[in-house]
This record gives structure tokens, sequence and C-alpha cells, in this order.
């Protein structure tokens, strides 16, 4: 942390520093839907590789469908075109499957 004389100023190299603008502020929280969407992908794999959920089950299918849209958000606002494109079709696959089980 800096002091610039007046009151204390965070810079975005410290280390644990709090995001000094809305932008940093924003990268922050989509980084962090990133993350909740590769976990909740993660969950429904391991749930259904352990058995306890079946693949044609509603819950695995929002899982996909809730991780993927986190991940697309992230990699949206990176224009990360690969993982964006990879999960738009995860997101479709997984949407077409819940629809089929109605």
């Amino acid at each position: 942390m800096w002091f610039n004389g007046r009151i204390p100023v965070f810079q975005t190299g410290d280390a644990g520093s709090i995001p000094a603008t809305r932008s940093e502020m924003n990268k922050t929280i989509t980084n962090f839907l990133g993350w909740i969407g590769v976990l909740t992908i993660l969950v429904a794999y391991a749930l259904l590789n352990f058995g306890m959920i079946q693949s044609q089950s509603t819950l695995y299918q929002w899982l996909n469908i809730a991780g993927s849209i986190l991940i697309i958000i992230e990699t949206a606002s990176k224009k990360d075109f690969q993982p964006m494109t990879l999960n738009i079709v995860w997101l479709l696959i997984a949407a077409i499957a819940l629809f089929r089980t109605f």
C-alpha cells in the first residue's frame, strides 16, 4: 500500500489489494463467476461419475447449463473465444438434453 500524502491508496500490483476502479472490480467479479462456473461443471461431472446422479437427470443438465453460462460470461469479458465457443456448445447440448427430459 502506498501513501499519496493525504489518504492511503491501494495499488493494483500490491498483494492483497482492493480493486481500485470499477473496471478492476468488474474483472474481479467476472473472474469469480468463471471459477464458480468451473466448480459447478466439475461437481456435475463428479456426481455423474460417482453414480450419485444420472446423465439424463434434470439436476445434471441444470448444473451444466449454469456452469457454462458463468464461464461464457467470464470468457466473453476477456474476449477469449475458444473456451467461450466450447461453453456455448456445452450449453446448447445441455439445453437440448434438458428439453428432451420433458
